[in-house]
């Protein structure tokens, strides 16, 4: 069953996984498989692992001194600002793959409100990585296109995080359709909702409302800032 329910006011919300992953509890990579972060800020979206001290201090750049606080580092091909979210032994995470030249990125404080020069052909995919050793297992493509939808010049084409509850992922990249995966990465279902334009202003902020799973339904927010609205499936 869909649901759509309308909104009254507005909601807010990279190369290296190593760099991602320093932001979970220091105890979220250790041997318990049973500490699972299966979507955006942990479970329950509480930015809480149960029982593990959370990492202060860690270096993973060997050129500003010794490495420290990093069991391992992986590259992640692409752009995202996606997090990474585990299931037992494994680390999932989604990127978009600009297919001609480097995506633009520039983060840090200035004023200037452009979209991004990225309109180019894109993949998205989802990877897969073992915990302990950060092998890659696997890797998904969902969808190869031009973006139905620009972005800001700090987001990326990937900024919404993976959810799972144990038995499927799930993705959501706003214009770029919802897809449905196993855990070994058969993809499931697809689903394409069309664009939702989260531009205002000339600006392409870029879409970055994470799905949300609750038993057997999945929650989005689709945060057009024309027509916002919930949806339920």
């Amino acid at each position: 069953m869909n649901h759509i329910i309308g909104l009254s006011r507005r909601s807010f919300l990279t190369s290296s996984l190593a760099s991602a992953l320093m932001a979970l509890p220091a105890g979220a990579l250790a041997s318990k498989a049973e500490q699972n972060w299966p979507e955006f800020r942990g479970a329950g979206a509480r930015g809480v692992a149960d029982g593990y001290p959370t990492l202060a201090t860690w270096n993973a750049d060997a050129a500003a001194g010794k490495l420290s606080g990093i069991l391992w580092r992986a590259e992640v091909p692409g752009l995202g600002h996606s997090s990474p979210i585990i299931w037992k032994d494994r680390i999932y995470v989604a990127t978009a793959v600009r297919l001609a030249g480097k995506a633009p990125l520039r983060i840090g404080l200035y004023g200037n409100n452009d979209a991004a020069e990225d309109n180019d052909e894109q993949r998205w995919m989802i990877l897969c990585f073992d915990k302990k050793s950060g092998r890659r297992l696997w890797e998904r493509n969902l969808r190869s296109a031009a973006p139905a939808a620009s972005r800001h010049t700090k987001a990326t084409h990937a900024n919404t995080t993976i959810s799972t509850d144990g038995k499927h992922l799930l993705a959501f990249f706003g214009s770029e359709g919802m897809y449905c995966l196993d855990l070994n990465g058969k993809l499931l279902w697809s689903k394409d909702l069309g664009v939702i334009n989260i531009s205002k202003y000339g600006i392409g902020w870029g879409y970055g409302s994470s799905p949300a799973l609750y038993k057997d339904r999945i929650v989005l927010l689709c945060d057009d800032p024309n027509y916002p609205i919930y949806r339920s499936f």
